[in-house]
């Protein structure tokens, strides 16, 4: 059997249990003391419960969950800033980490300071790191503040600082713990392009994200955690699948359901009210998971308990955690729907494409009216339907995918300028 460094485990996790103790009072931690362990005055929380993997060098293990299952502590445990209560853990190679937000910087010390303290932490000698010291500040690009106090910086500035400090050591193993949540978009891009490019020399990385796409584009295999312990380990496509159903299910639980007008998640003064409620043919609040592409038909039931000339119908899309993505109404656009009597019952019919990238949505629907004021709310339901969308294709930009085409339009030209001329029939033509 071949002993060599590439054939082990870069990083092997083994039966590893975290156990904290809670003390609702100070004074209780000295009690217990006291009793020398016969008597508790704590409760104890299972952080993480026998996790057991390896892996192996070149790998960029995922990692997610939902929020508090335990990642950022299995994360301080490789790096060994935190000691499990059992279990081992072997990490063969060096290893740089992104933790906290400013974990392992001095706040009173400048950047570079910092920069030069981080590598001699991580073995590097001075006349090592004056070498380094250059391509550090132009990554980071923080222009003069890399000789300011860290204490002046943005919470971007940080990571920046950070990342450039971690990956400029060329470790062996990279642990980063939603660190690249925090930067502005370029800055994540030419992060995800060094961390491409430290894959292609066969660098091994522990990559903790809610970001399911960065998740499914970067890493090579992941691991899903729920309250401690490992649900599963596998192809990022199949792990990230199974988290998200597990994220919608968990978000379906804390959102109310809204059943008629006067319950929670509705509101309105009741003039129009909806009776009932189809998307694509069912009434389920949790609609079968979609896909860009496919199309979602709802059918609003409206039952008018009062006579009105112009009824408003609306639609809102929205993530779970509130942000508005979109929406229309009949009003906005300025198409007039026919007046009714009270009694009467009418289907209204909303249509519109699956355009939005992966991620968990409500669909919220309304009824209003038109006043001499402005609008009258009559029934507005909150999350009333609840649905996932799963994409294909690798990770977007934000939560709408446009269909954008690009594609090489022929050789270059000599760029247009604004001056007007004019064309053989006398028109004026107009090149910008």
């Amino acid at each position: 059997m071949t002993d060599s460094f590439s054939t082990k485990p870069a990083i092997s996790v083994h039966d590893v249990t975290k156990t904290y103790r809670l003390y609702p009072k100070p004074i209780d931690r000295f009690k217990e003391a006291l009793w020398r362990g016969r008597r508790k005055y704590c409760q104890e929380f299972q952080a993480l419960t026998n996790i057991t993997f390896d892996m192996m060098p070149g790998t960029t293990l995922g990692i997610i969950g939902l929020n508090g299952s335990g990642k950022s502590t299995l994360l301080q445990i490789i790096a060994g800033t935190v000691r499990p209560t059992a279990g081992t853990v072997d990490v063969r190679g060096r290893l740089t980490a992104l933790l906290e937000l400013g974990a392992g910087f001095n706040s009173d010390y400048t950047g570079r300071e910092n920069a030069l303290l981080n590598g001699s932490i991580i073995g590097f000698s001075n006349g090592q790191m004056a070498e380094m010291l250059p391509e550090i500040e132009e990554f980071a690009a923080i222009g003069e503040f890399f000789d300011q106090p860290v204490k002046t910086y943005s919470s971007g500035m940080i990571v920046r600082l950070a990342f450039a400090v971690a990956t400029v050591a060329d470790p062996d193993i990279m642990l980063i713990d939603e660190a690249l949540a925090v930067g502005d978009a370029p800055f994540q891009t030419k992060c995800y392009q060094r961390l491409r490019k430290y894959q292609e020399w066969g660098k091994s990385f522990i990559f903790v994200s809610h970001d399911t796409g960065a998740v499914q584009q970067l890493c090579t295999e992941a691991m899903l955690l729920d309250k401690g312990r490992v649900v599963a380990i596998g192809q990022p496509d199949d792990i990230t699948n199974l988290y998200q159903r597990m994220h919608w299910e968990h978000e379906v639980d804390q959102v109310p359901a809204c059943e008629g007008s006067g319950e929670v998640g509705s509101h309105g003064d009741g003039s129009i009210s909806i009776q009932g409620c189809w998307v694509n043919g069912s009434t389920e609040r949790q609609l079968p998971d979609m896909r860009y592409g496919d199309e979602i038909h709802m059918i609003v039931r409206a039952r008018f308990n009062k006579d009105v000339d112009r009824p408003i119908v609306g639609l809102q899309v929205r993530t779970m955690n509130g942000f508005h993505v979109g929406g229309n109404t009949n009003w906005y656009d300025g198409d007039l729907l026919p007046p009714h009597r009270a009694g009467s019952i009418v289907d209204y019919e909303i249509k519109f494409p699956v355009v939005m990238t992966p991620n968990t949505y409500s669909l919220s629907p309304g009824l209003a009216y038109e006043t001499r004021h402005g609008v009258g709310y009559a029934d507005m339901r909150e999350a009333m339907f609840i649905f996932k969308v799963y994409s294909n294709k690798m990770a977007h930009f934000g939560l709408v995918e446009f269909g954008m085409q690009i594609s090489e339009c022929g050789d270059a030209k000599k760029p247009a300028t604004a001056t007007e001329t004019q064309t053989n029939e006398g028109r004026r033509q107009v090149r910008l």
